[in-house]
């Protein structure tokens, strides 16, 4: 019996090529939220299903030990990953995925909690905007 990784997060998932980054920041829109700023774009994709990518930045100026920083990109990841099902239609139009990066802009260690509410707050605001736009540019 094979179960189905319904919630996982794998690599093909994750936003990590410095040239799709830097595509991202260049050419991005903005959004920002409680705890994070989201930097997302539309892109082509070759894939016939093509998934959302992201990643998560927690600057060193405002945290200088890599626990705790690491700490934030964990929950951060974490809340993505479960919440992530709710920008399905925002990413399914024809052949174009999402490059999503968020970037942890407040000064001090937030709950698992919070995270994850102003994740959905900001994925909310994604799909909004997406929906908003007929021929799917958000």
């Amino acid at each position: 019996m094979a179960l189905t990784k319904q919630y996982g997060l794998p690599k093909t998932e994750r936003l990590h090529l410095k040239k799709e980054i830097d595509t991202l920041f260049e050419g991005g829109r903005w959004e920002r939220g409680d705890l994070f700023r989201m930097v997302y774009l539309r892109v082509a994709s070759k894939a016939e299903f093509p998934n959302p990518k992201m990643m998560v930045s927690v600057p060193k100026k405002n945290f200088r030990r890599a626990v705790v920083r690491n700490l934030l990109k964990r929950r951060t990841r974490e809340a993505y990953r479960l919440h992530k099902h709710l920008m399905a239609d925002a990413s399914s139009h024809s052949g174009d995925t999402l490059h999503i990066a968020f970037l942890y802009s407040v000064g001090e260690v937030r709950s698992y909690q919070e995270v994850e509410k102003d994740i959905i707050h900001l994925l909310g605001k994604l799909v909004k905007k997406c929906a908003k736009k007929p021929d799917g540019v958000c």
